[in-house]
């Protein structure tokens, strides 16, 4: 009983990292996808490469908590899965380099990567009791994401007024 209670604490420890950004960008973890892919997500590192970067990302703490409810801020959960990073890097290596028709910078669009992340967290939130039920909540939420507040990404702040 001590292995498995002992197992699955470190499971869900683990777990809980990986779905608040602990480990996002980390050049130990992308750089085997990147040489597969042949595409370079060395930028993405938010401490930087090599031995004077980090393994583990101190600066973000609950960033899921959030986005299960489909609320981007930028201090929080925007900085935290670096998604005007991820968005700029993807748009330019995979050689897809169009310019924004709102802030005319390049990048892929930020509502994009605010969708995937959003299942990404749902995927993981299903490990809890009725997990389901509040990861299929963060996939609609998300989808797209409800509410954006900040100022860092401009082009969110613009929407379509349909008749």
């Amino acid at each position: 009983r001590i292995l498995l209670t002992g197992s699955s604490i470190i499971g869900v420890l683990f777990v809980f990292l990986c779905v608040n950004g602990h480990f996002v960008g980390q050049d130990y973890i992308t750089e085997r996808v990147a040489h597969f892919l042949g595409i370079d997500l060395a930028e993405l590192d938010p401490d930087g490469t090599g031995e004077e970067g980090g393994m583990f990302r101190f600066d973000v703490f609950g960033a899921a908590l959030p986005t299960l409810f489909g609320v981007w801020w930028d201090p929080w959960n925007i900085d935290a899965y670096l998604v005007r990073e991820r968005a700029h890097v993807y748009s330019m290596e995979l050689r897809d380099p169009q310019a924004c028709k709102h802030c005319e910078k390049i990048h892929v669009q930020y509502e994009l990567m605010m969708t995937a992340t959003g299942r990404t967290v749902s995927a993981a939130v299903q490990i809890v009791p009725y997990g389901a039920v509040v990861a299929k909540a963060c996939e609609y939420l998300n989808d797209p994401p409800l509410i954006y507040i900040g100022t860092k990404m401009s082009c969110m702040r613009v929407r379509k007024l349909e008749l």
